[in-house]
């Protein structure tokens, strides 16, 4: 279908994404699931992670060496880096938008802690609202 390194790189995204949402389930943080409920995050986790491999050994062959058109080391090595962080940047913004209506006020706790109850963009919102205003003092 596409080129082998896109091909590639959309296997490392949507896998890393659900390997994400896999582990956000199992450790109950809330605000890096797509969806509020934890055994949907199981879900949707399994089925991307699967979903991923399955849709990328059907496509066709893989073993074509790296000087015939394939995906040489660094090549590899560059498309595996793009595409978990890619995988860590949109699982941010859609879980943030997804769940933009379910998040409170209170931020408690630092770092992947604020994220068990509250979204990224509802943390980073609150942060925000509080800097602003201990600057005006």
């Amino acid at each position: 279908m596409f080129s082998l390194a896109v091909d590639y790189f959309l296997l490392v995204f949507f896998a890393a994404c659900g390997v994400i949402q896999l582990a956000a389930a199992q450790s109950r943080i809330g605000g890096l699931l797509f969806v509020s409920h934890v055994g949907a995050g199981y879900v949707i986790g399994l089925g991307l992670l699967a979903g991923a491999f399955a849709w990328f050994v059907a496509t066709g062959d893989q073993n074509i060496p790296g000087d015939l058109g394939g995906v040489e080391g660094a090549q590899q090595f560059g498309l595996f880096f793009a595409g978990a962080a890619g995988a860590v940047v949109a699982t941010m913004v859609v879980a943030s938008l997804a769940q933009i209506r379910t998040s409170g006020e209170a931020v408690e706790g630092t770092g992947v802690e604020a994220l068990r109850n509250q979204t990224l963009l509802a943390v980073a919102m609150v942060r925000f609202r509080r800097w602003r205003g201990h600057d005006r003092r």
